[in-house]
């Protein structure tokens, strides 16, 4: 019994090490998260012109992707 509970708390160390090896991010610097925050609020400013101009979601999203040179289906969400 004594040698089961070592291995039970020994695979339960194991595995909760691995969750946290796997599911931490690498930290961005101060410099990186400031440009992703300029390019998102330059590309909300860009895509906020075309929702003033009464225009379909998909098609701003499209336009500002056009108009900066970034992929047809970017959107800062879903990069940061």
């Amino acid at each position: 019994m004594k040698a089961q509970r070592k291995i039970t708390d020994f695979m339960r160390r194991v595995t909760i090490g691995l969750k946290n090896h796997f599911s931490a991010r690498p930290q961005r610097s101060k410099a990186e998260q400031e440009r992703r925050e300029e390019l998102s609020r330059h590309w909300n400013m860009m895509c906020a012109k075309y929702m003033l101009a009464d225009l379909e979601s998909d098609e701003c999203q499209r336009r500002t992707n056009a108009e900066l040179g970034l992929p047809a289906d970017y959107s800062p969400d879903r990069y940061a």
